[in-house]
């Protein structure tokens, strides 16, 4: 019997499209809503032995609500609350948020300060001054910048954690995409399984190759025409990862604001309107280098992305006016369309 079937998926920047064709190959997919996150695992089988995919299925989805749990802000039993209200008495955290953390601060360097998870009272600053209708004064920034940097973690031999600044606040949300995705990658491969692809947000890890047998295609969208797609790529055993200001955003008088701050200016970022990393690695990098490339210039962007080696290439799109669109493109980004 030949079993077709088609899927096409657009998820926040990124559209992927496969096809199963063949007498022994079949596709078993399953999406799911997680904290409003569409999630979605494609897996690609021998449709006479599929293997244990229901398994595989429901140990992957236990992960992914058991690390949704750890990383919720607003959740008095999330590991990050805990974290937040840290400060004056160390908090025990499980080992993997210790190490997410401490990962997590590691990039903030490397990253030329473009990325940090302390940037979290910024973010509420805006969030709260845009539900007002109004945009913060520059004194306010000021004063929320003064509870960002890495430098208010401390890390404790005894794998506590604790903020050494009363108002700051860090912010995993850029990750926990990621993490999510690198969790079930880890999963399926323990099974056995070889061709998969796992999608949340605007985060996809793709393994060997789709259900026809072939390289996972992956379309960058256009921020300035919705159903049209700027490139195309193909990818196998890599993670693809897109952040932007085209999809969320605050809104103050009539006007859009990035969701994505520049904790080194206060200010949402502006211009860069979507960044595509693409990596032989974990998303947990790629979402921090796609949130790195949005708050840079797209020059410093792909600079970073050129030193961090072979393994890591990019694609940005930056908008200098309303009607203008100039891509940018790392040395080793290879264009498939």
């Amino acid at each position: 019997m030949i079993y077709q079937k088609c899927l096409m998926v657009v998820l926040s920047g990124l559209l992927l499209s496969s096809c199963a064709n063949g007498p022994s190959e079949k596709k078993y997919e399953e999406t799911k809503l997680v904290y409003g996150e569409k999630i979605s695992m494609d897996l690609c089988v021998d449709s006479y032995d599929p293997g244990p995919i229901a398994e595989a299925m429901k140990e992957s989805w236990d992960e992914i609500d058991h690390i949704s749990s750890k990383l919720e802000r607003g959740n008095p039993q999330s590991d990050v609350y805990k974290i937040n209200h840290s400060f004056g008495h160390p908090v025990k955290v499980s080992e993997d948020t210790y190490d997410l953390v401490k990962e997590a601060v590691s990039f903030t360097p490397l990253s030329k300060g473009a990325f940090d998870i302390t940037v979290g009272a910024l973010e509420d600053l805006w969030k709260e001054s845009s539900s007002h209708g109004r945009l913060p004064t520059r004194e306010e920034i000021k004063e929320a910048q003064k509870a960002i940097g890495v430098k208010w973690i401390q890390f404790n031999p005894d794998h506590t954690i604790e903020l050494t600044n009363p108002k700051t606040i860090i912010d995993l949300g850029g990750l926990a995409g990621g993490w999510a995705v690198d969790k079930t990658v880890r999963v399926f491969e323990k099974f056995g399984f070889r061709d998969f692809m796992v999608s949340v947000a605007g985060a996809m890890y793709m393994s060997g190759k789709n259900c026809s047998g072939k390289n996972w295609k992956v379309g960058i969208s256009n921020p300035m025409e919705q159903y049209n797609l700027k490139d195309m790529i193909f990818v196998s055993d890599q993670a693809v990862d897109t952040s932007g200001d085209y999809e969320k955003y605050l809104m103050v008088n009539g006007e859009k604001y990035s969701h994505i701050f520049n904790p080194i200016t206060g200010y949402p970022q502006k211009g860069t309107t979507s960044a595509t990393v693409i990596a032989k690695t974990s998303l947990i990098k790629t979402g921090v280098f796609t949130i790195a490339c949005c708050v840079l210039s797209p020059q410093e962007a792909i600079r970073l992305i050129d030193d961090l080696g072979p393994d890591y290439a990019a694609f940005i799109l930056y908008r200098p006016s309303d009607n203008q669109l100039i891509p940018y493109k790392s040395k080793n980004y290879k264009s498939g369309g």
